[in-house]
This record gives C-alpha cells, sequence and structure tokens, in this order.
C-alpha cells in the first residue's frame, strides 16, 4: 500500500485469481482494509483519520459474527461495502459536489452551489453513489439521471436532495422526475426515512423518484418531499407523485419485473399521489412506508391519493403502512384498461383521508374499459379510523369503496377479512355495480369489527348490482345502521304445467337464490296453473332434504327432495318469497 501527495490510496491485493488495485480517492476515511502483507499473507489494516496505517488485524477475524463491524461497516453486507465507492464530493466528478445548500421553507427555495453536474457524472460512472453527511444539502437544478445497472445511490445522515426538475410540456419522454432510474438492479437507499431525502420545489410539476421500465428496484429509508398545498395539477397524472414504479409491456423492451421492495418511506404533500405503482410488470412489496398529505383540496384536478395502483398491476403486497390525511382517498384503485390481480392490503394504518379508505371502482374517468378488470384483491388486518370527514365531499365517502360503473371492467374474487372500522363517515364498507357490462360477481366480507357512530349511515352496504356477496361480520353500536343488502343476484325461470306470469313489470319473474346466510330464497310470481303437477325442479344444490310445504291460506306448494316444486291447492295469484335452508 502506498500513499500519494494527492490523498490517493493505492491498495493491491493478491489472490488466487491475480491481482486486484483499488483506488481510494481523496483523504481516505476512517476503517479497516483488505491488503496483502508483508509475508505474502493477508490481513486487514485500519486507515486513521490521518491516513496512518496502524492495528493490522487477522484475516480469520472475519469469522466472527462481527464480521462486518470489524471492517468498520456494520449494518451492511460486506459485499455491499467492498463495492468501490463513489462519493459525489470527490474533484474527479465535474469538481465535486458541495453539498452548502440552504434550504428556506417559508419561500420554499434553496440557495447554494449548484451541484447538478457532479452529481450527474458520478451518477454516470454507477458503482457506489454515496452523498457525505452529516446534515448537507445538494443543490441541483435538472433532472438526475441513472442509466447504469446496479447503481447503488446512498445518502448518509442528514442529506437532502433538493431541485426543481423540469417535465417536457409535450410528452413524458424524457420523464420529468428529480431522480429518473432507467436500468435494471438500482437501488435508491438513506440513513433513515426521518433525516435524509428528496426535496421537489414548487411549482415543478416532476415527480420525486421514478423507477421506470426497469426490474430489480429497491427504494428504503428516506423521504420525498413536495410543500403542501403548493402547486398545480396537471391532466396527466402519472406525474406529481412523490415514488413512481412504472413498469409496463411495450415500455420495457427486456420485460424484466420490478420485483420492487420499497421499504420505509415517507412520502409528503404531492399533488396527485405519495406514491403510484403503474403497470403490468410493477409489482412487489412495499411495507413499512408513510403516504400523507398528498393533494389540493381547492382544485378538482389534484386527486390525492396516499398511492394509486392502476393500469394492470399484478402481485403487489402493501403491508404495515400508514395512509393518513391525504386530499380523498388513502388507496386509489383500479385495472384502468389492463387485468389486474393478486393485490393484497395488509395491517395497514389508514386513517384521517378527506373522501375515505380504499376505493376500488372500474368506471370510464379511469380508463376502465369493458372484458378487463380486478380479481384477487384481499384486504385484510387493516384499521380505518376517522376517514371521510372532509364535507366538501358529498357522495363516496366509505372506509372501503369498490364498485363497477359506466358499463366498463369487472371486480370478482374479492376478500374483505378481520379488519376494524372506527369513526368513519358514511360507510365502513360499501359496494355498488350500476353497469349491465361492468360485472362485480362474487366477493365475501367475514369477521370484520365496525364500531358504528353517529356518522354511519350503514356500516355495511351492498347495492343491487352486485352478485354472489357473502357476509358475517361484527357490529358494535346502533344496529338498525348495521346492514343494508339490495343485491341483486336472483336467477329467474319459467314454470311449466300451465302457470304463467301474475304480475309484469316492474314486478319481477319467479326466481331463487342463495342467501348470504345460506338459505334458499325462492320467489314466486304465477297463477291459473295444473294442481298435482310438476311446475318447476331446482336445480341440485338449492333442494331441501326434506319435502318442505308452504301455504299463504288459499295456495299450497310444496318442493320435494329431488327438486320437484308442486302446487297443491288454488290457483293464483300467488305472489310470495319463501325461504329454507339447501340440502348440506
Amino acid at each position: 500500500m502506498a500513499l500519494s501527495n494527492n490523498g490517493r490510496i493505492r491498495v493491491n491485493v493478491t489472490g488466487a485469481r491475480g491481482a486486484l488495485g483499488i483506488d481510494l480517492q481523496g483523504t481516505p476515511a476512517a476503517g479497516q482494509y483488505l491488503v496483502k502483507g508483508a509475508g505474502g499473507g493477508r490481513s486487514f489494516v485500519a486507515i486513521t483519520p490521518a491516513t496512518s496505517i496502524a492495528n493490522a488485524v487477522p484475516l480469520t477475524g472475519l469469522a466472527a459474527n462481527n464480521g462486518t463491524n470489524l471492517v468498520g461497516y456494520g449494518g451492511q453486507s460486506l459485499t455491499q461495502r467492498l463495492q468501490v465507492q463513489n462519493f459525489v464530493t470527490d474533484t474527479r466528478f465535474a469538481g465535486g459536489a458541495k453539498g452548502d445548500g440552504v434550504y428556506t421553507a417559508s419561500s420554499d427555495t434553496v440557495s447554494g452551489t449548484d451541484d447538478t453536474a457532479a452529481i450527474q457524472a458520478a451518477l454516470n460512472a454507477g458503482g457506489r453513489v454515496v452523498f457525505p453527511g452529516p446534515n448537507r444539502i445538494y443543490r441541483v437544478t435538472n433532472r438526475l439521471l441513472v442509466t447504469v445497472p446496479g447503481t447503488w445511490v446512498e445518502l448518509e445522515a442528514g442529506v437532502q436532495i433538493i431541485g426543481m426538475p423540469w417535465r417536457k410540456p409535450a410528452g413524458q419522454d424524457p420523464f420529468g422526475s428529480l431522480l429518473l432510474i432507467t436500468a435494471d438492479n438500482c437501488t435508491v437507499t438513506g440513513a433513515s426515512e426521518h433525516s435524509s431525502g428528496f426535496r421537489v420545489l414548487s411549482p415543478s410539476e416532476a415527480n420525486g423518484v421514478t423507477f421506470l421500465h426497469c426490474g430489480g428496484v429497491t427504494a428504503r429509508n428516506f423521504f420525498v418531499k413536495y410543500k403542501a398545498g403548493a402547486g398545480a395539477p396537471i391532466s396527466d397524472d402519472t406525474f406529481q407523485t412523490g415514488l413512481h414504479v412504472l413498469n409496463a409491456t411495450g415500455g420495457n423492451a427486456n420485460g424484466t419485473l420490478s420485483n420492487a421492495l420499497i421499504e420505509n418511506v415517507v412520502s409528503e404533500g404531492f399533488v396527485q399521489y405519495g406514491f403510484q405503482f403503474y403497470g403490468d410488470l410493477s409489482g412487489g412489496i412495499m411495507r413499512g412506508c408513510t403516504g400523507t398529505l398528498a393533494g389540493i383540496l381547492s382544485n378538482p384536478s389534484s386527486r390525492g391519493s396516499g398511492i394509486a395502483i392502476t393500469r394492470g398491476v399484478r402481485n403487489l403486497l402493501v403491508a404495515d403502512n400508514n395512509f393518513s390525511n391525504n386530499k380523498e382517498y388513502a388507496v386509489l384503485l383500479s385495472s384502468a384498461g389492463l387485468d389486474s390481480y393478486n393485490i393484497t392490503f395488509s395491517e395497514n394504518r389508514i386513517a384521517d383521508n378527506g373522501r375515505g379508505g380504499i376505493s376500488g371502482t372500474e368506471e370510464a374517468n379511469l380508463a376502465s374499459v369493458a372484458g378487463q378488470g380486478m380479481s384477487r384483491i384481499k384486504v385484510k388486518d387493516n384499521r380505518f379510523i376517522g376517514n371521510g370527514k372532509n364535507s366538501s365531499f358529498t357522495s363516496g365517502r366509505a372506509a372501503i369503496r369498490f364498485g363497477t360503473f359506466d358499463n366498463v371492467g369487472y371486480i370478482k374474487g374479492y376478500e374483505c377479512t378481520n379488519n376494524y372500522f372506527e369513526d368513519n363517515v358514511d360507510y365502513n364498507e360499501i359496494y355498488q355495480s350500476n353497469a349491465s357490462n361492468g360485472v362485480f360477481d362474487g366477493g365475501k366480507s367475514f369477521g370484520n369489527v365496525s364500531d358504528i357512530n353517529a356518522n354511519t349511515q350503514y356500516a355495511f352496504a351492498i347495492g343491487s348490482g352486485v352478485k354472489n356477496f357473502l357476509h358475517s361480520n361484527f357490529y358494535n353500536g346502533n344496529q338498525s345502521k348495521k346492514i343494508t343488502d339490495a343485491q341483486y343476484y336472483w336467477t329467474e325461470f319459467d314454470l311449466t304445467a300451465g302457470w304463467s306470469l301474475a304480475l309484469g313489470e316492474p314486478f319481477k319473474k319467479s326466481g331463487y337464490m342463495i342467501e348470504p346466510d345460506g338459505h334458499v330464497a325462492l320467489r314466486l310470481n304465477t297463477q291459473n296453473g295444473s294442481n298435482g303437477e310438476v311446475a318447476y325442479t331446482m336445480p341440485e344444490g338449492y333442494r331441501p332434504s326434506t319435502t318442505v310445504v308452504f301455504s299463504d291460506g288459499a295456495n299450497r306448494f310444496y318442493i320435494r327432495p329431488d327438486g320437484a316444486l308442486i302446487f297443491s291447492i288454488g290457483s293464483g295469484p300467488i305472489l310470495t318469497t319463501v325461504r329454507y335452508l339447501p340440502y348440506a
């Protein structure tokens, strides 16, 4: 090892596969480095801040549990820290970034050296790009771009990157973000989501951090902020978001899945969304994050949700996050014209959002189309508290709202289990469908606990267009407000043996259904047939275990275990609905 006059250390490591030279630029940091020893063996040599050499440590020390601490980089893997680090302050990179910025919150401005060129030069080199701290602000005046696969961007304690990136007005190419990553297997990490991160200055229309059409996404331990209530929304809501994972077939030539890990990230104050997953390749895991203060209340073009999940997102787990105090919803979910499935929301805290908690809808306003929709959506073990209290919203206020509208989309295989609801306005759960082609078919809600308060219309509500939705939950408080179930999923049929329709529209034909509690409901609208003959045969699954007999006084009929429906007394009209348990 040699120390040159300019502070560069050359470390030559000789191993079985030949010699490796490592340049340590600038004043060497305190720590220990693996070098070739005097006798040809290998050892660890400590470098003090004064660049002296001391305290050689045998290589066998790596076998101990404190191996990474031994080399001075506890908390990160040895592989990560043996990677050559490019400090943005190194003079090789356009003279080196200064990190001398000063942020003024009242005016939302930053002063100091423009570090854009130096930072971009370091990012162009790839590898491990480190922003030294502590408590330094790096001012940038343009977008920062990562194009080298495997780049690791690291913000040390107290570091902020602040700037006003542009957005190309005519379209999305190049995409506007403070930090834009377009290469696979890149990581953005900070020391803590409370102390280090990114700030986009208003009135920029750009995103904070965007992973665009790339795989192997990792983001953890930093914040991304915009001055709450500032700026103005634009029509394209794929901008103005804190952290965005956009990855779609057609845009990603390699078809690599995001497999995103978004962990311990705080997004605050953005005009559209705190977070966004967009595209059929953009799934992954999001956990331990916070999305808050999104949206501008006075502007209807600002959606203002903690997270948006749109345009065919698949295989996504959203768990143990906090979505609170957003303009509209904590979560905005829609297929937006491309099948979405396998999305789970688990153990999140969803509180004090202006319009509601989770909104999962298929509608023209969200670019949904007929034949494409959502399936296998699970909402479990979450807490919904105090949502829907913004009085400027007069409809759609609910802790959970799912529906199909405008003759587009579908929802199938939905599950809502073991959630807790308290102090939400209008509805805790509401499920709707008003579209003949927009199908909401099949769902269940079990084991949820609702505390019903004065603001609640119904703790649980199902509209008439929803089919085959089963529910069994727990309700505390005013029991008259606990359930309204108008779901309409009757199977209608025509009778034989001369039995005809007694009343036409708006009355419904004879039909049957399975009710949420498991009973068969049989609705009859008929008259003037022959007694003693089989008028209809109930299908399997709708037949009683023994003969059941019903009478309205003037008319009598029965159903046998083989499903035969037979009228024995009277000729109608028979207008009634009867219930019985089917054969198990």
